[in-house]
C-alpha cells in the first residue's frame, strides 16, 4: 500500500514539478532533555542535514560543546555503527538506527571547546546497509519532512545517547517546486504514520 501512495504521489509531483534535484535541508538542536528518559548535561550541539533527493546522497554536519571525541561511547567508536547517528522516531519515542556515522578518519575532529563531524556524498544506500534499516530512501525522506527522525551521540558517561536532537525542515526559503516536493513528501508521511499505527 506504501509503494502504490508512494508511485502515485511521484507521479503527481513529477508531472506539477520540473525534473532537477532538490537539495532539501534539515536542522537539529541537540541537549539532553530531549533524550528519552532526560539526561542532565552541560553539553549541547547543532546539526545541518542536506539531502540531495536525485543522488539519494546525504551530506551532514555537526557541532558539539562541552563533549570531546574522548567522550564518544568506546563500544560503538569501535562499532561500523559510530558513536553518532540518525534514529527512526518520534519526539519523546526511541528508535532503531537509520543512518550512522563510522568513526574515523578526517569526519570527526576535536574543537577547542567540543567536537565536529562533517561527512559529504554519503550514499543512503550504503548507510542503509550498515544499519539494516528497512526504511527505503523515499521513507527515509517522508520521515524527515514529518519530523519523524533524530540524533543520538552516545557517550561513555551515558551509553544510551547524552545528547539527542530532532530533525526539522529547514527555515531557509526554497524554490516553489521544492515546496511542492515537501508537501507531497509530507502527504506521504502522514500516511505512512497511519498504516503504522493500524499495523
Amino acid at each position: 500500500m506504501l509503494k502504490t501512495t508512494l508511485t502515485a504521489a511521484a507521479v503527481v509531483l513529477g508531472c506539477a514539478v520540473p525534473s532537477f534535484a532538490a537539495s532539501l535541508t534539515f536542522t537539529a538542536d541537540l541537549s539532553g532533555d530531549q533524550e528519552v528518559p532526560p539526561v542532565v548535561t552541560d553539553a549541547f550541539g547543532s546539526a545541518t542535514l542536506t539531502v540531495d533527493d536525485v543522488a539519494e546522497t546525504l551530506d551532514f554536519s555537526l557541532f558539539v560543546t562541552g563533549l570531546s571525541l574522548d567522550d564518544l561511547l568506546d563500544s560503538l567508536v569501535a562499532s561500523p555503527l559510530g558513536p553518532v547517528h540518525i534514529h527512526d522516531g518520534d519526539v519523546g519515542v526511541n528508535g532503531p538506527v537509520v543512518v550512522p556515522f563510522t568513526f574515523g578518519g578526517p569526519a570527526y575532529q576535536d574543537t577547542a571547546d567540543g567536537f565536529s563531524l562533517t561527512v559529504t556524498d554519503l550514499a543512503f544506500s550504503a548507510a542503509a546497509g550498515i544499519s539494516g534499516t528497512a526504511l527505503s530512501f523515499d521513507d527515509f525522506l517522508a520521515e524527515l519532512t514529518a519530523e519523524g527522525l533524530y540524533i543520538n551521540i552516545h557517550t561513555d558517561a551515558v551509553a544510551s545517547g547524552e545528547l539527542r536532537g530532532q530533525l526539522a525542515p529547514s527555515a531557509v526559503p526554497l524554490p516553489a517546486g521544492s515546496v511542492l516536493l515537501l508537501s507531497g513528501v509530507a502527504g506521504v508521511a502522514m500516511l505512512r504514520r497511519r498504516q503504522k499505527a493500524r499495523g
